[in-house]
């Protein structure tokens, strides 16, 4: 199924140092997939954490990023894409700027949790931009 998303017609929630828009959802994808665009404040980040069934890609869109994947440290920067298996601990960090990331999820359904996160309805329309209180993938 075909997917248009014009610039900046998605709704942006904050997240404790970080703000998330949903552009591709997992309704969108019938399940197979979702994409996010994150903007971490500098030094914003995840702390250790796995998705245990979802693989994630992260492209770098802007800034500059310290990653901790599987005891292995990297520092990928604008232009730079690093794919994330299912299963392997990993941690995300901004380093001295801001920084923004397209993330794309696979398959799409870690997309509800993130929605819950944000306290919006597991599916449907996204209404009002928002602000939530935990932070999450």
């Amino acid at each position: 199924m075909l997917q248009y998303v014009p610039t900046n017609t998605r709704p942006h929630y904050q997240m404790p140092g970080r703000q998330v828009t949903f552009l591709i959802t997992n309704d969108d994808t019938g399940g197979h997939s979702c994409t996010l665009e994150m903007r971490y404040e500098p030094g914003a980040g995840t702390g250790l954490h796995t998705h245990r069934d979802n693989d994630e890609q992260v492209y770098v869109l802007d800034g500059a990023m310290t990653m901790l994947i599987d005891r292995n440290t990297i520092h990928p920067s604008a232009g730079e894409i690093v794919f994330i298996p299912r299963g392997v601990v990993h941690a995300i960090e901004s380093n001295a700027g801001s920084a923004r990331l397209l993330k794309t999820y696979t398959p799409g359904d870690i997309e509800l949790d993130i929605r819950r996160r944000c306290g919006l309805p597991a599916r449907g329309d996204f209404g009002q931009e928002g602000t939530a209180d935990e932070v999450s993938p």
